[in-house]
């Protein structure tokens, strides 16, 4: 009877594992709404960021007390604003309508500046005038 050439040949021959293939690490609790980023912080080997508020979580624990929290509030039908009647601003010196207090307040100041100028006498109208003359030369 022929040897069968596949039984000596090494190549064909199934080689046993001598070590156990290491086990897969065991990933982090990372829910749809977080997102984790490893090794991101020289203390902190994982920090979660959350896609809803942008908050910054250090540990797991913390990521699960967010999630109950932040999906309870983003569950929750937002209050619709309340109506504001736009409320027009109002110069009390010359009754020009503003759409915004800022606005009003700037057009005020102007106002307030062109006051005291106006109530400057003449004699100091022409000190200032004279030095500012003065100053140019």
């Amino acid at each position: 009877m022929a040897k069968n050439p596949f039984m000596n040949c090494k190549s064909r021959k199934r080689r046993k594992a001598r070590n156990p293939p290491p086990a897969p690490k065991e990933k982090l609790y990372c829910p749809r709404t977080m997102v984790r980023y490893d090794k991101s912080f020289k203390d902190y080997p994982t920090k979660w960021v959350c896609k809803m508020c942008l908050k910054i979580l250090l540990s797991e624990n913390a990521v699960k007390n967010h999630l109950t929290n932040c999906n309870a509030h983003s569950r929750q039908p937002e209050p619709a604003p309340p109506i504001v009647e736009d409320t027009p601003y109002i110069c009390k010196y010359c009754d020009k309508v503003f759409s915004r207090g800022v606005t009003l307040k700037r057009h005020l100041e102007y106002h307030e500046r062109s006051c005291v100028d106006s109530e400057l006498s003449d004699n100091e109208v022409e000190h200032k005038l004279r030095n500012m003359k003065t100053e140019r030369n």
